[in-house]
């Protein structure tokens, strides 16, 4: 468990001592929660247990290594879970990447031409960002909303 917090039950597994994720999972469900976070889906059992509890209207939220949102479909379907189940048991896919800032002290407008009309900023590097061109970073999502039309094309 990685953050304690109020009014939220977490179970911290154990597979020494027989609560490993798939038995977690489905006692889980047995107490009707509201919603279900899973860190990772890693395996084929996982899978099914977390598509059987969205199909029983679960909201379950988990994470899945992928490249961007529309890849998610294809790692699920190598994990052997079948299209039309996906179809209606996904809601929404978010990809999202922590890129960098460029350092505000030093930023320097570009000279590039770019077809995107706008302005566009490139990384210099000052004391600040130690000489890096870069301070912080900044998260950029990939939303894929999982309406009837794509799940059409799911299935």
């Amino acid at each position: 468990i990685e953050y304690k917090m109020p009014l939220i039950q977490q179970i911290l597994l154990n597979p020494k001592a027989g609560l490993e994720f798939n038995n977690a999972l489905r006692a889980i469900l047995r107490q009707d929660p509201d919603i279900i976070m899973v860190g990772e889906i890693r395996d084929e059992e996982s899978l099914d247990i977390a598509i059987k509890a969205s199909l029983t209207g679960h909201l379950l939220l988990s994470t899945l290594h992928t490249n961007n949102a529309i890849s998610t479909i294809d790692r699920l379907i190598d994990m052997s879970a079948k299209p039309y189940l996906i179809a209606s048991a996904l809601r929404l896919v978010i990809a999202q990447r922590l890129v960098r800032k460029l350092c505000p002290k030093c930023k320097q407008k570009s000279t590039k031409v770019y077809e995107i009309k706008g302005d566009f900023f490139e990384a210099k590097g000052c004391e600040y960002c130690h000489h890096s061109g870069y301070q912080g970073r900044e998260l950029i999502s990939e939303c894929l909303y999982i309406d009837e039309e794509i799940a059409q094309v799911i299935r």
